[in-house]
């Protein structure tokens, strides 16, 4: 089995089938009304990063997730602008609170969460406030992990160790289970150009990335979603899609699209996604859809 640099056996995180409530504050899926069936769809969304984000936007995309009625949204990081920030993360609670009970929200932390470099300080609010920082579930026999890429990222960061162990135990007890897909969602992008471009602030370090990249590749991961840039990029490695995903408040560069979100379709014998730019009326679901 691949292994990840500098890891030693440390208690065993198991925090799986966890999902969140209207409040921010996570809860288990199957309280959420969303019954698993043949086919279903869910939201990856990135970056609302408020207050550099507008909290309209978010409103107004929260809207637009409502009107397709996903299983489940996926925040992929960078909920707000300022770590530890209570006005940012009260502004995030409630834009994320007007989503359908029936819809469960799964938060992960980006940089702008933790710190840059990772403070313990900023992981206690963010777990006191959203939730846990990594965890998997299963729905309709599909094996979701979530990341926190921060920490994997970084050997000095705090809680590095365990998480690293955390993930090799779960694709190991999945690795011979019959499921259909196996997803992963982090912050950032394992690489933005090339599996072998050099370490920079928005990719993964080199060493790291080539050990998730084998080890994802072992255990058949079909996709990994991230965000942190800021606009849209798909990559594919080995027969493996990674996926960036636009802000979903606060597009950067000249030829980003517009903001939005990533909707994911998701049948026993393949998935499919198309990203969705919201429109200034979110009544109209119908428009700005993109493969």
């Amino acid at each position: 089995m691949s292994r990840l640099p500098a890891f030693t056996t440390v208690l065993l995180l198991t925090l799986a089938g966890i999902g969140c409530d209207n409040s921010g504050v996570h809860r288990p899926l199957k309280e959420s009304g969303a019954i698993p069936q043949k086919g279903f769809r869910f939201i990856v969304a990135a970056d609302p990063q408020l207050f550099r984000g507008q909290k309209k936007d978010l409103d107004n995309a929260i809207a637009s997730i409502n009107e397709f009625e996903p299983a489940f949204v996926v925040m992929c990081g960078d909920l707000i602008e300022t770590p530890s920030n209570q006005e940012q993360i009260m502004a995030y609670k409630e834009s994320v609170s007007s989503l359908k009970p029936t819809i469960p929200l799964y938060n992960l932390p980006g940089n702008h969460d933790l710190g840059r470099p990772v403070a313990v300080q900023h992981i206690a609010a963010y777990q006191e406030n959203f939730g846990p920082l990594w965890h998997h579930f299963m729905y309709d026999n599909t094996l979701f992990i979530i990341l926190a890429s921060d920490i994997l990222r970084d050997p000095d960061a705090p809680m590095h160790r365990e998480h690293t162990q955390w993930l090799l135990n779960v694709l190991e007890r999945f690795r011979d289970k019959p499921i259909d897909h196996l997803f992963i969602f982090m912050h950032h992008p394992l690489y933005i150009h090339a599996p072998d471009e050099p370490d920079g602030y928005s990719n993964m370090p080199v060493e790291i990335r080539r050990t998730l990249l084998d080890l994802f590749v072992e255990h058949r991961v079909r996709a990994v979603f991230s965000g942190h840039l800021h606009w849209n990029r798909i990559n594919t490695y080995q027969g493996m899609d990674l996926i960036i995903t636009n802000s979903i408040t606060v597009p950067i560069g000249e030829d980003a699209d517009a903001a939005g979100f990533r909707i994911v379709e998701v049948h026993s014998d393949k998935y499919e996604h198309r990203y969705y730019e919201v429109p200034a009326d979110s009544s109209d679901p119908a428009m700005a859809l993109r493969l």
